[in-house]
């Protein structure tokens, strides 16, 4: 029998100005986001920004706010890493 709940979510732990946040990784995201945003026909780079984006504000709030652009790149690459959650077009951002 599966056990999901010996499926632990896994997270991205990040510090920003001293202050230590973590995210979801996309493999860990709610299956209702998942399964609405892959059940889209047409993913865009702006689409998977804007779910990076309410991921970041929900779990790391404030974190946007004081990030650099660099800062930003940096962790949505390690989030595009942690999983697959439709098409991505955002390695450009």
């Amino acid at each position: 029998m599966l056990n999901l709940d010996e499926i632990r979510p896994r997270e991205i732990p990040f510090t920003l100005g001293g202050r230590e946040y973590s995210i979801p990784t996309i493999d860990a995201l709610d299956a209702d986001t998942a399964i609405d945003f892959i059940g889209r026909k047409d993913v865009e780079g702006a689409d998977y920004l804007g779910l990076f984006r309410s991921v970041v504000e929900r779990h790391a709030p404030g974190a946007l706010e004081h990030m650099t652009v660099a800062q930003m790149r940096a962790l949505l690459a390690d989030w595009q890493r942690s999983g697959n959650a439709g098409e991505s077009s955002t390695s450009s951002v």
